[in-house]
C-alpha cells in the first residue's frame, strides 16, 4: 500500500466524520428547537380563538435546520392537514392579521400569534439555553457509537 492511497483513506475517513458530526449537530439543533417551541405552541393554542376549535386543533411547530446556510428556525403556524373539513393553513394568517371584508368593512386580526410569542419568548431561550449543548454532545456520541458499531 502506497503512501498516497494511505493518505487517501485518511481523507476519506476525515471526509466521513465531518458528515457525521454535521449529521448529528443539526439533529441536536433541531431536536432543541422542537422542544424551546413547545411553550410557544402552549401560548399559541390557549391565545387562539376558538370559534369553532379547528384553527387551535391545527396549530403545529417545526424545526428547520440549514447548517451548510447558518440557519436554524422554529416556527409555529398551521398544518396542512385538514381538521372538520377545513384547512387551518388557509385562513390563519386572516384570523392574525384582519381583513377587509366583501361590503369594505375592516375585520380586526386577534394579532394571538404575535402575543404568543412575546408572552413567551424568554420560556423558549430558557429551554435553548438548558438542554442545546447536551443534545448536541449526545447527538455526537450516538453517532460515534453507531460508527464503531459498523466497523
Amino acid at each position: 500500500m502506497s503512501l498516497q492511497s494511505i493518505m487517501r483513506d485518511v481523507e476519506r475517513t476525515h471526509q466521513a466524520l465531518d458528515r457525521v458530526a454535521k449529521r448529528a449537530v443539526a439533529t441536536g439543533y433541531r431536536r432543541t428547537l422542537n422542544r424551546a417551541a413547545t411553550p410557544l405552541l402552549q401560548t399559541a393554542k390557549s391565545l387562539a380563538p376558538n370559534r369553532t376549535g379547528t384553527l387551535r386543533k391545527g396549530l403545529k411547530k417545526q424545526a428547520e435546520v440549514k447548517l451548510n446556510e447558518g440557519i436554524a428556525t422554529a416556527r409555529v403556524g398551521a398544518g396542512k392537514a385538514k381538521i372538520r373539513g377545513r384547512s387551518p393553513a388557509r385562513y390563519l394568517h386572516l384570523v392574525e392579521k384582519g381583513f377587509k371584508a366583501r361590503n369594505g368593512s375592516l375585520v380586526a386580526g386577534s394579532n394571538f400569534l404575535t402575543r404568543a410569542a412575546a408572552a413567551s419568548k424568554e420560556a423558549c431561550l430558557q429551554v435553548l439555553r438548558r438542554d442545546l449543548a447536551n443534545d448536541i454532545d449526545t447527538q455526537v456520541a450516538r453517532a460515534a457509537q453507531r460508527r464503531r458499531a459498523r466497523r
